[in-house]
């Protein structure tokens, strides 16, 4: 153990096959929560510059380890660049939030909520890097777009002052919407529901709740 880095929790969606790759899920994290209470996960994005630097990886499990809230990982962005195209949602227990969306190298733009909703999907949110989104030539027909509007419209269907964690676990469990998907060709393997105020943090698996203890 690295007495000088941060505990955390992480998951991953790799080597989810029939025959996973154990010791991969030691490795390649997606998802992470440590002990100070920051939480960073990642969506894919679809660029197509790549550059010297840290690989996606790498600096998620080095913001997990070093940072304790969201302006000290938006800090390790501004000093070290990233191999490849990444899109990075990063809270804490303040209630900050922020999406970091990564065109490699050092260009990325930070994405902070509107009217205190903040989704994240498979597209560029931000007008510049939107330009050098390819998702729509190499993948038309990704569901992003869809996912990310029916997520947004079913919020503000709720009411942001009264939505509860227990609605966004709904929201994101439900197998009749676009929001979990479960095509032959995607799957939605793992879902989180956090309360990052509180540190409530609801883990499940291909919809099946699990308990972890942080």
């Amino acid at each position: 153990m690295n007495k000088d880095s941060y505990k955390y929790i992480a998951i991953t969606d790799n080597s989810c096959g029939t025959e996973p790759i154990k010791e991969d899920f030691f490795y390649y994290i997606n998802d992470a929560i440590n002990e100070k209470g920051l939480y960073i996960g990642i969506t894919f994005a679809h660029g197509e510059n790549t550059s010297y630097g840290l690989s996606s990886a790498h600096i998620r499990k080095l913001i997990i380890e070093k940072c304790k809230n969201v302006k000290e990982a938006i800090e390790f962005f501004n000093k070290i660049p990233v191999s490849c195209p990444k899109n990075f949602f990063i809270a804490d227990k303040n209630g900050d939030m922020v999406i970091v969306e990564h065109a490699s190298g050092k260009n990325f733009k930070v994405i902070k909520p509107q009217n205190e909703i903040l989704i994240k999907t498979n597209h560029y949110l931000d007008q510049e890097l939107a330009k050098q989104d390819l998702i729509l030539k190499t993948r038309p027909s990704n569901s992003t777009f869809v996912r990310y509007y029916e997520l947004l419209r079913n919020i503000n269907l709720i009411g942001v002052d009264k939505i509860k964690q227990k609605d966004i676990t709904s929201l994101i469990l439900n197998k009749k919407s676009y929001i979990f998907q479960n095509s032959p060709r995607t799957k939605t393997v793992w879902s989180l529901s956090m309360d990052m105020k509180n540190q409530k943090y609801d883990l499940y698996y291909k919809n099946k709740k699990k308990k972890i203890k942080i």
